[in-house]
């Protein structure tokens, strides 16, 4: 689903009462500071960037980690192309219930927020949102 900052989705409501900060952006620097730039390109150009969720059972750490895969629209030369990064996950004390949701198609998510300092430090807001 693609969906532009903070715009609404006609038929679902958001999961949360507030914006959550995706947890881990900080260990996956890399893969977050290129959907930022990404993010800052698509939004000055008039391209879409969102995020995805993907319920990963197979996290050693958590069975029901949700990953936030974040999408942005690239322009090439002669074609566009759809990047995505894998850029952190969602905080711990909403993934259980979230992953068997996210799991069946009933959550997505909501991008709110992306920042980016000069110093390297990354934050991405976004709503989980299910349907009414």
């Amino acid at each position: 689903m693609k969906v532009r900052f903070g715009e609404k989705v006609e038929g679902w409501k958001n999961f949360t009462k507030a914006q959550i900060k995706v947890v881990g952006v900080q260990h996956r620097k890399r893969a977050a500071i290129e959907f930022a730039e990404g993010c800052a390109r698509a939004e000055a150009t008039g391209r879409e960037a969102w995020v995805t969720l993907e319920p990963e059972p197979e996290n050693p750490f958590d069975r029901h980690a949700v990953k936030v895969i974040g999408h942005w629209i690239r322009r090439g030369i002669f074609r566009k192309s759809a990047e995505a990064r894998h850029i952190g996950y969602l905080p711990s004390d909403i993934a259980e219930e979230a992953a068997e949701l996210v799991a069946n198609g009933s959550m997505r998510a909501r991008l709110m927020s992306v920042y980016s300092s000069d110093n390297g430090f990354i934050d991405v807001s976004i709503i989980p949102i299910v349907p009414r």
